[in-house]
């Protein structure tokens, strides 16, 4: 079996350019003879075509180059498969990151990334709702709601 890699990039998250994440995780991948594959997301059905994209290869790993948005979008579509999941913070608040301590160092964020140790990580649903970092409802739950329906970033 080829170790291949799975990028999922959010290109609108946190209003960031993340073209020197893909690039350095392309350079990890050939030096570590893993293969690569880029998915950007774009707002319309990417559950359906992560998952679409891990049934027709075999990954061994999956890297998140986005938001906790991001986050929380491909541990739905891949949380009933063992995967290990590298995450390139670049969203707005990266909440999840922050409480992870993973650092902001893209080389450091490399490394963890392609290591061999792992921290498993508890989902929470809610109804049809996946749950990594937080869950609320009321206020900030509006807020978050209309941030991710606004086109400002």
């Amino acid at each position: 079996m080829e170790n291949k890699i799975l990028l999922v990039l959010n290109p609108i998250a946190g209003d960031r350019d993340k073209e020197h994440i893909e690039d350095a995780v392309r350079q990890m991948a050939n030096k570590n003879n893993f293969g690569l594959e880029v998915y950007r997301t774009t707002g319309e059905d990417d559950k359906a075509k992560i998952l679409s994209l891990l049934d027709a290869d075999d990954f061994s790993r999956i890297f998140i180059a986005g938001g906790d948005g991001t986050i929380r979008e491909v541990a739905d579509a891949i949380k009933e498969r063992d995967l290990l999941i590298g995450l390139f913070p670049s969203g707005s608040a990266n909440g999840l990151a922050l409480n992870l301590n993973i650092p902001d160092d893209l080389d450091t964020q490399l490394q963890i990334a392609m290591g061999d140790e792992f921290l498993a990580v508890d989902i929470l649903e809610v109804g049809e709702h996946t749950c990594l970092h937080i869950s609320d409802f009321g206020v900030n739950a509006a807020l978050i709601k209309n941030y991710e329906e606004s086109d400002i970033r």
